[in-house]
């Protein structure tokens, strides 16, 4: 309503419902259900985006060091150090979803192009 009537953007940061993404979903992309009052963000949103490092998942579903899954967490771990993409699950009016493979730099806290 007001971005429309005052023909500017507004953009909303929110914070997701962290143990949806982490135990409900098996490959763990949040979408606009996991946005704590997702409902209101989806239906009133002309577009949601996100951007998810799946090293974080992973780390966080880290195995005991002696588990016998362990050298395939280590693997899966280290393949996705830094990775991160950026993508819509909204896109009202638009021709399409978009998907962005980027590099994440943890020093800098910052993104960039692969």
């Amino acid at each position: 309503m007001w971005a429309g009537e005052l023909d500017i953007p507004i953009i909303l940061l929110a914070q997701l419902k962290e143990s949806d993404i982490l135990f409900r979903y098996p490959n763990s992309w949040p979408n606009a259900n996991d946005i704590y009052g997702g409902g209101s963000v989806q239906m009133n949103a002309d577009y949601t985006a996100f951007i998810h490092r799946p090293e974080i998942v992973t780390a966080r579903k880290e195995p005991a060091e002696n588990a016998k899954d362990r050298a395939e967490w280590e693997a899966k771990y280290a393949s996705e150090r830094g990775q991160a993409f950026f993508y819509s699950d909204k896109a009202r009016g638009s021709a399409g979803r978009i998907r962005r493979e980027m590099i994440f730099d943890g020093p800098t806290m910052s993104f960039r192009d692969l």
